[in-house]
């Protein structure tokens, strides 16, 4: 448990999970808040997934709406700020690795994955990746 920032009391780290993610990316600061509403409507617990499951989602939808802002194929998009500096690196036995261990896993899904072929009208795909401990 950590300290809330506005006094509402105690966080449980769990439910912020996966906010320190692989991608190297400047001013990355993460802010715990204890929402009371959400506290009583949603228990984390409920999810089945691992900790970072729900934030894995929240970090991989916004590196979507910036790879189409940056005008960029969501794949090199993340690539490009999976370059495993700085605390990204990794070490054992938390992260061996680090992000380029899942840049690794990344190029690899895009090769069996066949992600440069052209769709069928109609159809669309997605990537999203995140690792946890």
């Amino acid at each position: 448990m950590i300290d809330g920032l506005n006094d509402t009391g105690k966080i449980d780290t769990f439910s912020i999970a996966g906010a320190d993610h692989s991608y190297t990316v400047p001013n990355h600061r993460v802010r715990a808040i204890n929402n009371d509403l959400a506290q009583r409507t949603f228990l984390p617990g409920w999810l089945r997934s691992v900790g970072p499951g729900w934030t894995g989602w929240a970090v991989e939808s916004f590196m979507d709406e910036l790879a189409v802002a940056a005008e960029q194929d969501p794949i090199e998009f993340r690539l490009a700020l999976l370059d495993g500096s700085g605390k990204n690196a990794g070490e054992a036995p938390q992260s061996t690795g680090g992000a380029k261990r899942l840049a690794n896993v990344l190029r690899r899904v895009r090769e069996m994955s066949g992600w440069s072929e052209t769709l069928p009208a109609g159809e669309g795909r997605g990537v999203a990746v995140c690792a946890g401990q």
